[in-house]
């Protein structure tokens, strides 16, 4: 006979052994996301290209002008970088080392942080010394 004080440990370690640990790799990215503003939307659509990951990000405010940006995401040594993309090639001086999750030390003059969970896309850019600036910060959409 199973005491009731086993059965309900083995049901609290099998509660924290099924939940998911962050992704930690562009895997993640995959699929649509919207952030919801007051003044407005961004969404971003992510998926693999080659041997690397495009983003494609549509702004939109009420009463302003919306945009378009195209982002890839490819392997840089051991690590990723981020570019912004202009007629299929990155645009000169938009590139910098990205790392999913805070980087462990900021060697580079600009860097991208990406968090990205089964359900919430956030991506930060900063440069050295300057404020640390929001890209999007999502959650899982539909893709249309």
């Amino acid at each position: 006979m199973i005491r009731p004080s086993a059965l309900i440990s083995v049901l609290f370690l099998g509660a924290c052994a099924s939940a998911p640990p962050p992704a930690s790799g562009p895997d993640a990215l995959r699929g649509c996301w919207i952030d919801r503003q007051s003044d407005g939307a961004a969404t971003m659509r992510w998926f693999p290209d080659g041997d690397a990951w495009r983003g494609e990000a549509h702004f939109y405010r009420e009463g302003g002008r919306d945009r378009q940006s195209v982002l890839r995401l490819e392997r840089a040594g051991a690590g990723w970088r981020i570019c912004t993309i202009v007629f299929d090639a990155p645009l000169a001086g938009s590139c910098a080392p990205a790392y999913f999750g805070a980087p462990a030390s900021r060697p580079d003059e600009a860097w991208s942080e990406i968090y990205a969970t089964a359900d919430r896309l956030k991506m930060v850019a900063q440069k050295r010394g300057s404020s640390a600036r929001t890209i999007i910060d999502a959650s899982r959409d539909g893709c249309d």
